[in-house]
C-alpha cells in the first residue's frame, strides 16, 4: 500500500490509460478567435455585421447553447462570439453535414448537446 501511495504521488503518469478521449477544450484550440472590427492586411475595413443576421431563425433560437460558433471568414476557420460582429460578405458559418445545425463550442457540457 505505502508503495502504490508513492507511485500514485511521485509518478501519477504511471496511472493513466493510453487511449483517454481528448477533453473538448483541445479539440477547439485550434480555431482562433476572431476579434471584432479587424482591420484587412492593406488598411480597408469590410461592412460588418452580428453573425446572428447570417444564419437561419432556426439556429438563431438555439445560440443561447453556444459559447463561440464556428464560422469560415477570408477562408479560414474562427471561433466567432454569437453576438460577435462579421464581415458581411465573407463569412459562412459552418455546419455539420449530418444534422444541418451550426458547428460550435458549447456554452454547457453535457444534456443540451
Amino acid at each position: 500500500m505505502v508503495g502504490f501511495s508513492i507511485v500514485v504521488a511521485y509518478r501519477p503518469a504511471l496511472m493513466f490509460t493510453k487511449n483517454r478521449p481528448v477533453s473538448p477544450e483541445v479539440e477547439w484550440s485550434n480555431y482562433p478567435i476572431w476579434h471584432d472590427n479587424v482591420l484587412l492586411a492593406d488598411g480597408r475595413s469590410e461592412p460588418s455585421v452580428p453573425i446572428k443576421s447570417l444564419i437561419t431563425d432556426q439556429d438563431r433560437y438555439l445560440l443561447w447553447r453556444y459559447e463561440y460558433v464556428l464560422a469560415n471568414i477570408y477562408g479560414t476557420d474562427y471561433l466567432v462570439n454569437p453576438e460577435g460582429l462579421v464581415p458581411k460578405d465573407s463569412t459562412v458559418a459552418v455546419r455539420d453535414r449530418a444534422s444541418g445545425r451550426i458547428v460550435g463550442k458549447a456554452r454547457y457540457n453535457g444534456f443540451f448537446m
